[in-house]
């Protein structure tokens, strides 16, 4: 059995942290960011990682990226690290801090979709398929060898929590698997190419989420759909109306789509079908108001909840 660090941040860190201690490994300490304040009354919280650590009686080593430049952080002695939704990058004196160095999941099937945001991007364009894949960390951007990689099917109704959750279940039971053999240095690694048939992909801003109104009303109509949007752009995916159906999808929790109405109100776009060639709203929100099904389109164009 191993020392292990475990750097993350989200529920997805759980899962791994979990099997971890479930298989026997011994969890020396957490990385994991500074609480931070949420919601209108700014309610200093800390990460789901680090409620869970207290929880079970795990050190927390708080970081920023400040700290993590400066190496103003003391560790404990560990066999190796375990990188898993973390959100910062690992520098240097981090990775041979261990005996063993460093593991990251990442949930694409490497080189594709290499950077911070796989999952949207697997749901947006398209893919059926994805996975998990563990790397040996490197000091470069998700370039490291692969140790193990396994397969996850993208479902139809898909949204990035529901897909990361699965990758990540699938991927810590791998992580439990290979460990044996890759304390050991008997596990196999595969360079990756240099080179990817998709961009790195980064994190979104809000304006990433936005869709035209007219652009809406056009995939609600049925009628062909001209243009693009930026975030499709970058990424050169098509416009299609099930372009904007996988976007709801992928852009949930955030950005979230959305659009303006004509009293410059915003209005999120939660759920939606498509039917023929038609795009069909199924849940809004308007700005400052609950969540609500739809079934006439024209509250929205009208701008009620205004």
């Amino acid at each position: 059995m191993a020392n292990i660090l475990l750097a993350g941040t989200p529920q997805t860190t759980i899962t791994v942290a979990q099997a971890l201690m479930n298989a026997g490994h011994i969890l020396v300490g957490v990385i994991c960011p500074f609480p931070k304040q949420i919601g209108r009354k700014q309610i200093v919280t800390p990460c789901e990682l680090e409620i869970w650590a207290v929880q079970h009686h795990t050190p927390v080593f708080h970081v920023d990226r400040t700290i993590l430049q400066n190496k103003a952080l003391e560790l404990p002695p560990a066999d190796m690290l375990v990188v898993a939704d973390f959100g910062f990058l690992i520098p240097a004196w981090l990775l041979h801090h261990p005996s063993h160095g460093a593991l990251n999941l990442h949930p694409s099937l490497l080189p594709r979709w290499r950077g911070a945001v796989p999952v949207p991007l697997t749901i947006l364009a398209g893919d059926t398929e994805t996975g998990i894949t563990i790397m040996k960390m490197n000091e470069k951007f998700d370039e490291g060898a692969v140790v193990a990689q396994k397969h996850v099917e993208v479902l139809p109704d898909d949204t990035t929590p529901t897909l990361l959750t699965r990758a990540f279940e699938v991927g810590a039971q791998l992580l439990i698997e290979i460990l044996p053999k890759y304390l050991t240095g008997t596990l196999q690694e595969t360079p990756q190419p240099k080179d990817s048939l998709t961009p790195t992909t980064f994190r979104f801003t809000r304006e990433d989420g936005f869709v035209p109104l007219e652009m809406l009303k056009t995939a609600i109509n049925g009628k062909k759909l001209v243009g693009t949007l930026p975030l499709l752009e970058k990424y050169h995916i098509p416009l299609t109306v099930e372009t904007l159906e996988r976007m709801v999808r992928a852009l949930t929790p955030w950005p979230g789509v959305w659009t303006k109405l004509p009293d410059r109100k915003r209005v999120k776009i939660l759920e939606t079908r498509i039917e023929g060639n038609q795009l069909k709203l199924k849940m809004i929100q308007f700005e400052g108001k609950t969540t609500e099904r739809i079934t006439n389109h024209h509250s929205l164009w009208s701008g009620r909840g205004s």
